[in-house]
């Protein structure tokens, strides 16, 4: 989907219950891709919406051998 760098993320959210136990599951659709993913539960779709919202990690810097003068 789009990565936790973008600045803005559009999505149709749609919720539901289902089976005896009436858990609710939920799907969303990329507005800007037109990608569809599904959850199993909302656990699992507020973890995507932590994960598309967090903030980008530091790049490493390579480590460069130093030059003998």
């Amino acid at each position: 989907m789009h990565e936790a760098t973008a600045k803005y993320h559009s999505y149709l959210l749609r919720l539901w219950q289902e089976g005896e136990r009436r858990l609710w599951h939920a799907s969303i659709h990329c507005v800007q891709s037109g990608e569809i993913v599904h959850f199993a539960d909302l656990e699992a779709f507020v973890a995507f919406l932590r994960a598309q919202t967090a903030p980008p990690r530091p790049q490493e810097t390579p480590v460069r051998p130093e030059r003998k003068k």
